[in-house]
């Protein structure tokens, strides 16, 4: 005999579907997809006609990984009372892990609502460290609520680059620390940023061996610019680190000859700064 259905109403909760009653009807099988509520967009009917939705933040259900974050106070209830009984010989005497601290709005790069100039369709994502977090689950989606995802990846680093992000559409970024004891800790803010994929750099016909070096440069050294030029013309040099921020900016007036500018030494970016082409 098999297991009762259980009603939308939640009447028969105790003895029927999966026995808790804190936890609605499901009767969905196979990966599902949630909307911007968490509940499944497909509507079912039980055995009385009523129809209903079901609950995607349960990661008991079969929904996908990007709906599902929590278990019902029945189910952790149930999952402690069998660890208590039949595994106590499996626990270390180890001390757990600290508790994640609150998360909030720790995105540094991208910022949100900003436009990400791209030579190679990669993007750096940089965020604060949160209290005694070990990793980081980063997502990466085309849509608000992260129904579906371009990109999830985890690392113990504070940053991470992501190729083969070219939509003219904008993206939105979160990320979820984790430890080796808490993994459910939630998501932190949410930023957007569109792509300005750049596939070349305008050529000024009135310059000439324009040279930049040395390639690479270290700290300390300083970076000199060496050009010629048929005209005289305004010019601007400017040095941007791999988080998009300007270290140095420098107005030029150029005149028909060769002349060196000498930066700022780069000390200011430090090991932010990598070599140029």
């Amino acid at each position: 005999m098999g297991v009762e259905v259980e009603m939308a109403a939640g009447q028969n909760c105790a003895f029927a579907g999966d026995g808790f009653c804190d936890t609605p009807a499901d009767y969905l099988a196979g990966r599902w997809y949630c909307d911007d509520k968490g509940i499944s967009v497909t509507k079912q009917m039980d055995p009385s006609g009523t129809y209903f939705c079901s609950d995607g933040s349960l990661i008991m259900s079969y929904s996908l990984d990007e709906c599902a974050e929590r278990f019902s106070p029945n189910q952790a209830a149930a999952m402690h009372s069998y660890l208590g009984e039949e595994l106590v010989g499996h626990f270390m005497a180890s001390a757990p892990c600290a508790q994640l601290g609150s998360v909030g709005d720790i995105l540094k790069f991208p910022g949100n609502k900003v436009v990400v100039n791209t030579f190679n369709r990669k993007i750096f994502f940089n965020w604060e460290k949160a209290p005694n977090a070990s990793g980081y689950l980063l997502e990466v989606s085309l849509l608000a609520n992260f129904g579906t995802t371009v990109y999830r990846g985890i690392t113990r680093d504070t940053s991470m680059v992501v190729d083969n992000l070219s939509s003219s559409r904008p993206y939105y970024w979160r990320i979820r620390p984790f430890n080796a004891m808490y993994a459910c800790k939630t998501y932190s803010a949410v930023r957007s940023f569109t792509i300005n994929q750049t596939t070349a750099l305008p050529v000024l016909n009135t310059l000439h061996e324009v040279e930049l070096f040395p390639n690479p440069v270290h700290p300390g050294e300083d970076i000199r610019l060496r050009f010629e030029a048929d005209e005289n013309m305004k010019l601007q040099a400017t040095l941007v680190n791999t988080l998009g921020a300007v270290v140095h900016q420098q107005n030029l007036r150029q005149i028909s000859a060769t002349m060196s500018i000498n930066s700022a030494p780069i000390n200011s970016c430090l090991s932010a700064c990598i070599g140029y082409g």
